[in-house]
């Protein structure tokens, strides 16, 4: 899933709004008050990168730095949030886009990561190997 998502990010694509939306969309004076990020920060790939990283943890410890990197990494998507409202006028579309491939390059390096490990540690029990 998490590649899945890296790679539409990767190619550009873009959600189709329909009529509605765009009116809807245009209507509103605030985009803020929609959560559209929350599915991004919160949702199923987030929820799944938590789960592998905790699993892959070793003791206490390990488990306190993965939840207090958590807590600083939402604080700094915050502050970076707050900050693309406030100063996106000096973006322009172009480098938003580069940048949004970008992210999804890098979203779908870790994803792939991910497998990997997952194969490190399920093809040698295949194989009869310890």
């Amino acid at each position: 899933m998490i590649l899945r998502v890296g790679l539409e990010m990767l190619g550009g694509r873009r959600q189709r709004l329909t009529v509605e939306e765009r009116v809807e969309a245009i209507e509103k004076d605030d985009v803020a008050i929609t959560p559209l990020a929350v599915p991004m920060l919160c949702g199923p790939g987030t929820l799944t990168t938590g789960i592998v990283l905790e699993s892959q943890a070793a003791g206490v410890l390990q488990r306190a730095l993965l939840v207090s990197s958590e807590a600083i990494i939402y604080a700094l998507t915050f502050a970076l949030l707050w900050a693309a409202v406030r100063y996106s006028t000096f973006v322009g579309a172009i480098t938003l886009r580069v940048v949004g491939r970008l992210m999804g390059l890098l979203l779908a390096t870790i994803a792939v990561q991910f497998v990997l490990n997952g194969l490190h540690e399920v093809v040698p029990s295949l194989l009869g190997r310890s």
